[in-house]
């Protein structure tokens, strides 16, 4: 009886004492120059999913981690007030942790061997694969940080490397599509972008482009940024990224090829679109897409020796067979397996690697 009695005096003393306890501060760093911690952690409307101050970025993913942290632990999520970068150094060391969340996280890659106690307290997180920048994937930077967060399963460790997976599914059921003979045949929805790396799959979407181009022009268009206007006759402009579903839902196919290839766990943005606005996507991209999405959903561009037999195949298919992608695709976003692909479950990774540390 004494015993239980002094248990649950240290638990109420032990209660009482992380109340009062001084929160820790986690600092997420952006490229923003201002003080974002009114409009990214208040002014977020969460029902709409965008925030007032750029909808474009999703600082509700942040708004859900800084909530689920805080939930958990005596730490604090806010941004720095400055980008000044002495004065942005000097209010960092009040930090317990920093995330970097600025463009392939050039903050982190900017520190010197002097900001040693900085580097020591760095949190970063690949978003983009080597194809990108290589810098980033650096095994000798990773070793000076404390915490790297990536999508690629093979490294995963649990003590330096923490997974996250890009949250890009919405939510969005689908439901009422474009009838299959008021669709054109197949699109491209992508930056012009260009890569050395033996493994980049930008090259693959060019060849794809011109094979449309020169063989099969009324099949097939194409979009997005950094592509010279009067060059291909397919190139249809720039579009929004909030209208690329609505685009995409207009076309039967749409080549949906990631940045780099022979790659574990790096699934963006691209499939997902293609699969909410009821597209079917011909993918190419990671090794284990299977793993994600079923492969009744989607077509594997590398099961095609050419850009030719691919073309043939998707000429084949009718109306019924469409129809039954349709079907597949919807009882997958009606599943649960789509939820590690959203905000909250990467508000849960984020600060399943945060208490780790």
């Amino acid at each position: 009886m004494k015993k239980n009695i002094l248990l649950l005096f240290i638990m109420l003393v032990w209660i009482n004492y992380s109340k009062n306890k001084e929160p820790e501060i986690i600092y997420l760093v952006t490229r923003q120059v201002t003080d974002l911690n009114d409009q990214l952690f208040s002014r977020v409307n969460l029902a709409n999913k965008k925030c007032i101050w750029n909808s474009a970025w999703k600082p509700n993913m942040w708004f859900l981690t800084r909530k689920l942290i805080q939930a958990k632990s005596n730490y604090i999520l806010k941004t720095p007030s400055t980008n000044h970068l002495p004065d942005l150094l000097e209010e960092l060391k009040e930090a317990k942790w920093v995330i970097d969340y600025t463009d392939e996280s050039q903050f982190t890659l900017s520190l010197t061997d002097s900001e040693d106690w900085l580097l020591k307290k760095m949190i970063i997180m690949l978003w983009e694969p080597p194809v990108i920048n290589e810098k980033i994937w650096s095994k000798d930077l990773h070793n000076k940080l404390a915490l790297v967060f990536t999508w690629d399963d093979s490294i995963i460790d649990q003590e330096k490397y923490f997974l996250f997976r890009w949250p890009t599914y919405s939510g969005f059921k689908l439901n009422k599509t474009i009838p299959f003979e008021k669709r054109t045949l197949c699109c491209l929805i992508n930056a012009n972008k260009t890569s050395q790396h033996e493994n980049s799959l930008y090259h693959k979407r060019l060849e794809d482009i011109l094979f449309f181009e020169e063989a099969h022009s009324d099949d097939f268009n194409f979009y997005g940024v950094g592509w010279p206007i009067y060059t291909y006759k397919n190139y249809r402009g720039q579009i929004p990224e909030q209208s690329k579903k609505k685009y995409q839902s207009k076309y039967k196919f749409c080549l949906c090829y990631e940045n780099m290839q022979n790659v574990h766990g790096y699934v963006t943005e691209k499939i997902f679109n293609c699969l909410e606005a009821g597209c079917v996507p011909i993918y190419w991209g990671v090794d284990n897409i299977t793993q994600f999405i079923p492969q009744n959903c989607f077509i594997d561009r590398r099961q095609f020796k050419d850009m030719s037999e691919l073309y043939q195949f998707l000429k084949s298919v009718n109306k019924k067979q469409y129809d039954q992608y349709l079907q597949n695709i919807k009882q997958y976003l009606n599943s649960s397996k789509p939820y590690e692909f959203t905000v909250q479950c990467f508000a849960e990774h984020i600060t399943t690697g945060i208490l780790a540390l």
